[in-house]
């Protein structure tokens, strides 16, 4: 399977050398590019917060505390990334989640980082950051995003839609939630996983709710409504300046 490139600031230059319609232009994002390693300049409008500070963070749902410089760096450090860029845009990051064995019934570690400015009422924000080691199991409900047979797979290039990102293999995958309420319409996410040893990192985007496999269809031919492609590019953007220790 070829590398895929999930960078969507190849958008306008793949389009504009096709000649798509400019229509085209503002539904569809390539779903799969044949890429190298890439290693992605900041835009202007792209700049990288700088500053983190431990504040109240106004939202629909329950009150969250954005992470202080020193708790940032905690969990980047357990995640192994070296550097991530946060776009301005997405406001400061905070825990949606951190299920740590060592405080409480569980097995393993999942944590989920949540930024300010993709908290809409209750649940986690729509875009996030996640760890979790492969055997992390709690009494709660959660999504897996990658198992040890995806970490195998991708050693071997087995797995669809793989993709690099500085020197790092991962992969892209489209994916219904495991849980929903009876009689509502599925959830469906967008996530870029970075399978290693004994944990995966994903940055994962909540696309929209409705009939799954409908809309993973269309999701896995690049046919995004235009209104999330603003939040796509955010997405990719973080992707691509992840730095892994």
């Amino acid at each position: 399977m070829k590398k895929t490139m999930i960078s969507a600031f190849m958008l306008v230059v793949l389009l504009a050398c096709n000649g798509i319609s400019q229509t085209a232009r503002s539904t569809q994002v390539p779903a799969a590019t044949p890429v190298v390693e890439t290693d992605t300049d900041v835009p202007d409008d792209f700049a990288c917060q700088e500053t983190f500070e431990a504040r109240a963070i106004k939202t629909g749902g329950k009150p969250h505390l954005a992470l202080s410089a020193g708790e940032w760096n905690g969990y980047l450090n357990l995640m192994g990334i070296r550097s991530i860029c946060l776009p301005l845009q997405i406001g400061a990051p905070y825990v949606n989640a951190d299920w740590d064995s060592a405080t409480m019934p569980a097995t393993g570690r999942m944590v989920s980082i949540g930024f300010e400015n993709f908290q809409h009422g209750a649940g986690w924000s729509d875009l996030f950051l996640l760890y979790s080691t492969y055997d992390f199991i709690t009494g709660t409900e959660y999504d897996r995003f990658a198992e040890l047979p995806d970490r195998d797979s991708l050693r071997s290039h087995s797995l669809a839609n793989e993709i690099e990102v500085n020197g790092i293999r991962g992969f892209i995958r489209f994916k219904a939630a495991a849980w929903t309420y009876e009689g509502q319409p599925q959830i469906v996410y967008r996530s870029a996983v970075f399978p290693f040893e004994n944990a995966y990192v994903a940055i994962v985007y909540k696309l929209g709710a409705g009939d799954a496999d409908e809309m993973n269809r269309k999701f896995e031919q690049g046919e995004y409504p235009a209104d999330l492609l603003p939040n796509l590019q955010l997405m990719d953007f973080l992707v691509n300046s992840l730095q892994f220790n």
